[in-house]
């Protein structure tokens, strides 16, 4: 009877663990893996002219309506100013307050305002948003 208890709580034990793990602890956010890399935008943007790698930085949202109305304004302020996270080795798992953002890297600031090194993306309430996501910095125009 011993051996059956026994038994029983190291296998509600395991899936209790599992069971957390698999959930994040939020119900607002974010979850995906970021990749970055620069290449030869000339003549065209060509994906295959990067190399991505595991990125390692700030990932910056951006409010989108915030941006939209910036026009001659200060990005570099508007950017500091945005709620950001800490990237380690492309793992992105984040509580991000739900609204519509411009992703960016903080990297080759003009390209967000060419259509390039940016991605919009919509945040629900309770909803973890789970995507992957690339970024490619010209190095050539």
């Amino acid at each position: 009877m011993k051996n059956i208890i026994i038994k029983l709580f190291v296998g509600l034990s395991v899936v209790l663990c599992i069971s957390s793990c698999e959930k994040p602890e939020y119900n607002t956010g974010i979850e995906g893996t970021v990749m970055y890399g620069e290449g030869d935008c000339m003549p065209i943007v060509d994906p295959d002219n990067f190399v991505l790698e595991k990125f390692n930085g700030t990932l910056y949202f951006i409010v989108k309506t915030e941006l939209d109305s910036l026009e001659n304004g200060d990005f570099q302020e508007l950017l500091d100013n945005s709620f950001n996270v800490e990237i380690t080795n492309g793992k992105l798992d984040d509580e991000v307050p739900s609204g519509t953002y411009t992703l960016t890297t903080g990297e080759n600031y003009p390209g967000i305002f060419q259509g390039t090194n940016h991605i919009e993306i919509e945040i629900l309430l309770d909803d973890v948003v789970r995507q992957d996501f690339d970024f490619r910095k010209c190095i050539t125009f």
